[in-house]
């Protein structure tokens, strides 16, 4: 697990797969297509601004 996506980044291509606590905000959706860097939701929004990128559950 890591705090932010700023070291999510860092990592993605490592093939580790992380969690990222500080959830998921809209310039976030960036990684969203990568299946490795996995935000906690933390809100009903950042739930469906995940679902609605087709990122996952």
């Amino acid at each position: 697990m890591i705090a932010n996506r700023a070291e999510a980044r860092a990592l993605v291509d490592t093939g580790v797969t992380v969690s990222v606590f500080h959830g998921v905000r809209a310039g976030d959706m960036a990684l969203a297509d990568r299946p490795n860097a996995r935000p906690a939701r933390n809100t009903p929004t950042q739930v469906k601004r995940w679902k609605q990128a087709g990122a996952g559950l």
